[in-house]
C-alpha cells in the first residue's frame, strides 16, 4: 500500500517484474546454452558410449520425434496446467535425460535419453515463447521477449565453442557432465522463479 508509484506502476511492481525477468532470462540462456552446445556432440558422444555409427544415428533419431511429442503434451497440457508448470516439467527432464546417459552404455538407454530429451526440448521450445506473457503484463510482454532474446542470442553463440573445447581438452564425457551441471542450474533458477512468481501474485491477490 505504502509503495510510491513510478509512472502510474509501483516500484515494488517494478522491482518484481525485473527480477522474473533476470530469473527467466537466466534459466533460458542457460538452458540455450547447453541444448545447442550438447547438439554438437549427441552422435560422438553415443558412439564414446560404445554404439557404433549406426545405432547411434537410430538413438538419435528419436529426438526429433520426441520433440513433436513434448511440443504436443504442452499444448493439450495448457488447458490443464500453467505455462510456468510445463516449462518446470520440460526442465527437470533435461537433467534426468543426462543422467540416464551418464549411468549406461546400451543402445536402449541412448534411446530412453533421446525421448526425454527430446521430449524437454518441445515442451521448452513452447513456454519460451508463451512465459512471457503469463509472467508479465500484456503490454511488456513485446518488450520483454526482445530483451530476453539479447543473453540467449549470446549463449547460442558462446555454445558450440564452448563445447568443442571441452570435448578437445578433455573428452566427449567432459561435454555430457557440463550439460548436466547447466541444465540443473537452469532447472533451479525456473523453481526459484517460480517461488517469486508464487509471492508476487499472492502479494497482488491480498
Amino acid at each position: 500500500m505504502g509503495n510510491k508509484t513510478k509512472g502510474g506502476k509501483s516500484v515494488g511492481s517494478t522491482s518484481a517484474d525485473l527480477r522474473r525477468f533476470i530469473l527467466l532470462a537466466a534459466s533460458f540462456a542457460a538452458n540455450g546454452f547447453f541444448t545447442w552446445g550438447f547438439a554438437l556432440t549427441i552422435i560422438i558422444l553415443f558412439e564414446a558410449k560404445g554404439l557404433d555409427h549406426t545405432s547411434a544415428l537410430a538413438a538419435a533419431a528419436f529426438i526429433g520425434i520426441a520433440q513433436w511429442a513434448g511440443r504436443m503434451t504442452d499444448l493439450a497440457g495448457g488447458h490443464r496446467w500453467s505455462g510456468l508448470a510445463m516449462g518446470l516439467a520440460g526442465a527437470a527432464l533435461f537433467p534426468a535425460s543426462f543422467i540416464v546417459l551418464l549411468v549406461t552404455n546400451s543402445f536402449g538407454g541412448a534411446v530412453v535419453f533421446a525421448i526425454l530429451y527430446g521430449i524437454a526440448s518441445g515442451i521448452t521450445a513452447v513456454a519460451r515463447a508463451t512465459l512471457p506473457l503469463e509472467l508479465f503484463p500484456p503490454g511488456a510482454y513485446a518488450r520483454s521477449s526482445a530483451r530476453m532474446s539479447v543473453p540467449l542470442n549470446f549463449a547460442f553463440a558462446t555454445a558450440p565453442p564452448a563445447f568443442t573445447a571441452i570435448m578437445t581438452l578433455t573428452s566427449p564425457q567432459g561435454t555430457l557432465w557440463l550439460a548436466l551441471i547447466v541444465s540443473i542450474f537452469a532447472f533451479a533458477t525456473l523453481v526459484y522463479l517460480a517461488v517469486v512468481h508464487r509471492r508476487v501474485t499472492s502479494a497482488i491477490a491480498a
